[in-house]
């Protein structure tokens, strides 16, 4: 299974992303829907990324949060990751994310936590009890155990 969902795979889906306006609809639909599903009085969200590559996703979710909540609004985002390099392209990714937030008085949190699928736990997620969790599996869903 791994060759079949390997990195050429993976290198096809996102030039996919890239040409398609479909896919990139999905991603407003998915954050749209990310605004319904949390409350008013909702103030920290917490988004999973399983494949955040260059944070295109959450780049219309951020601006949109601070017209959603009355009160300012945290956002703490977790680039789920194996342990296969590319910290600088991460690091990167987090800082633009984090203006991006600074702009739209959006409170931000990057981290990264680097695992395998198979091995996550919820407590390595950084997950707090008073958060809106969501989570982003586009493009991994594939990979996870039944």
């Amino acid at each position: 299974m791994r060759e079949i969902f390997g990195n050429e795979h993976s290198v096809a889906t996102h030039s996919l992303y890239d040409v398609s306006g479909c896919f990139k609809l999905a991603f407003i639909a998915m954050n749209l829907a990310i605004l319904e599903a949390i409350e008013e009085d909702d103030r920290k969200l917490h988004g999973v990324d399983f494949n955040i590559r260059k944070g295109g996703q959450h780049m219309n979710l951020i601006p949109l949060l601070l017209g959603h909540q009355e009160e300012k609004v945290v956002m703490k985002l977790t680039a789920v990751v194996a342990d296969n390099g590319g910290d600088e392209r991460l690091k990167k990714v987090g800082e633009s994310q984090s203006q991006l937030a600074k702009e739209h008085d959006v409170g931000f949190k990057f981290n990264m936590v680097k695992m395998e699928l198979a091995e996550m736990m919820c407590k390595s997620l950084r997950c707090d009890g008073d958060e809106s969790l969501v989570v982003n599996f586009s493009f991994k869903l594939y990979q996870m155990l039944d």
